[in-house]
């Protein structure tokens, strides 16, 4: 009997072992390597990953980690070294959140009727249009990658046409939220490291308050709810037409949130922020600047608009949050309570550039619109003295009347103010009728602080303001008619010795007014157990 077979057998199995092990060991090496690779880069790979908004459609959590480590893969292949990478990796992030990568077509938006077939074509052809744009996208953005990372000091920025990709951007709270959760207890705030620049919008001296909706996150429901708590509150007007026609006109001004003029008042003292908007007032974001910054732009040559300004602005995007206190005026503090976005100034040499559009079209678009309005306060006549009704809940005492303007135009702006003036006269007049015990007091408007200072900028043709125009007005309603008895009752003048002309209720002081109105409505959502912040 021959051993020889069975020996092959033997060396054949052994040889298949050795071959084997050697391949194993080749791939437990290459899979060692690279999770080192991937170990040592993990920080950039999460970033990449967490930076990516999680309602983002066509990403898995398992393509966003294959999406991630094939960029940071391209980034290696480019020539970025490990001490590079990590800024080579926020620019990348930076650039497609300031220039977003062009939306899929949906299937079911051709779906138009014309049958499966027809419907089809039409949605291969938009795919195709689709494919091509992202190649193109993707090839501009790793060109503007490369120019980006070689600029000394990032001095080269990020040029995008208007705010849209910046306003209620997913993308950048996101990439915000992944800066901020890679280490939440470092001193380093949540911001850009490029420059960004906005190629057109329009500047103005106004701080936007924070609005119902905005508060409630669009929700319509709980505002409704909250309308409806207010209503029930018990007061001496309780139930009488005026206190109706109060609390409608206060929350309809304050639901989407109308601007107040900036101050030379005490809160306004330190870092101030301007509104830089596209196309209204609800559309803008906070342009921090320093106090010199401040005084160069509102001296600069323009054009004798009412309230705002075509301008190009470019700073680095920071989370308001991140600035607290001491990084932005008393007055402004919603800024940061708020989380807004903020675009920051302070210290970039090119800043603010009044009258500049990127083309004719935008240069000859002096389309800026805002809520004009003035504001009273309700009181009754107390042994003599006016008295307010809600001296601890002053909200339940303002009155606006207001008017959508576009502020930009000096004509247009001019016609809403005389047209918000009469309007103005005629509905007070309307409220006092509604209760003989009430007196209304002028205590701020849009162009008119009421606390005793000057806004940080001057109409240029010192144009009447809205006060004094309803003044004119009412004096040649003046005589022996009812209607000027009643008018008697509207104070329009600056009274030094009146309650209402030491701030308390003035228009630098709103925003503490809208922070208890806010406080006081999620403890009525508390005390009839429904949801509240």
């Amino acid at each position: 009997m021959s051993f020889r077979p069975t020996m092959a057998i033997f060396d054949s199995f052994w040889t298949t072992v050795a071959y084997l092990s050697g391949g194993v060991l080749t791939l437990l090496g290459f899979i060692t390597v690279m999770s080192l690779v991937l170990y040592q880069f993990s920080p950039s790979i999460q970033l990449l990953v967490r930076s990516r908004p999680s309602a983002t459609r066509y990403y898995s959590a398992a393509r966003a980690y294959i999406t991630a480590i094939l960029t940071l893969f391209r980034l290696l292949l480019r020539g970025f070294q490990a001490g590079s990478l990590r800024k080579a990796v926020r620019l990348r992030i930076e650039l497609e959140v300031l220039n977003p990568p062009p939306d899929r077509p949906l299937r079911l938006d051709y779906d138009t009727g014309g049958g499966r077939k027809a419907s089809n074509e039409k949605y291969q052809i938009a795919l195709r249009k689709y494919h091509k744009a992202r190649k193109q996208w993707a090839g501009e953005v790793w060109a503007d990658l490369r120019t980006l990372a070689r600029a000394e000091d990032l001095a080269r920025p990020i040029e995008i046409d208007h705010l849209t990709p910046l306003i209620d951007s997913d993308r950048i709270k996101s990439y915000f939220n992944a800066l901020y959760t890679e280490n939440p207890s470092t001193s380093e705030d949540p911001c850009f490291i490029s420059r960004v620049t906005v190629r057109s919008g329009f500047i103005a001296p106004l701080h936007l308050l924070t609005g119902v909706l905005k508060r409630y996150d669009e929700d319509w429901q709980r505002a409704l709810e909250d309308y409806g708590r207010a209503m029930a509150i018990d007061d001496d007007l309780r139930g009488n037409a005026a206190r109706k026609v109060q609390l409608f006109i206060f929350d309809c001004w304050l639901l989407w949130g109308p601007s107040i003029a900036l101050c030379t008042c005490p809160p306004w003292s330190g870092k101030k922020a301007l509104q830089f908007g596209s196309g209204d007032e609800d559309n803008s974001l906070s342009v921090r600047c320093s106090a010199t910054d401040l005084s160069n732009t509102l001296r600069a040559t323009m054009p004798p608009e009412a309230f705002a300004w075509q301008a190009r602005v470019t700073g680095r995007l920071r989370w308001g949050a991140s600035l607290h206190r001491d990084g932005i005026c008393p007055a402004q503090e919603a800024v940061w309570r708020d989380r807004r976005l903020v675009l920051d100034t302070v210290g970039d040499a090119t800043g603010i550039e009044i009258g500049i559009g990127d083309d004719r079209a935008q240069v000859s678009a002096t389309y800026y619109s805002a809520y004009i309005w003035i504001m009273f306060a309700m009181c009754t006549n107390h042994h003599g003295r006016l008295r307010a009704y809600h001296p601890e809940e002053k909200w339940l005492d303002l009155v606006p009347f207001f008017a959508h303007a576009n502020i930009a135009d000096r004509d247009s702006y001019d016609f809403q103010i005389n047209n918000l003036a009469q309007s103005a006269v005629h509905g007070a007049l309307q409220m006092l009728e509604m209760n003989t015990e009430l007196h209304l007091i002028f205590v701020g408007a849009i162009d008119e602080t009421g606390c005793g200072h000057d806004l940080v900028h001057k109409d240029p043709k010192n144009a009447e303001t809205i006060r004094s125009r309803m003044e004119t007005i009412r004096q040649r309603i003046v005589g022996p008619s009812a209607e000027s008895s009643t008018l008697e009752r509207l104070a329009l003048t600056h009274q030094r010795d009146n309650i209402f002309m030491k701030g308390d209720y003035s228009t630098c002081n709103l925003p503490k007014i809208i922070k208890k109105y806010y406080e006081a409505a999620d403890k009525r959502a508390e005390d009839h157990g429904a949801w509240s912040e």
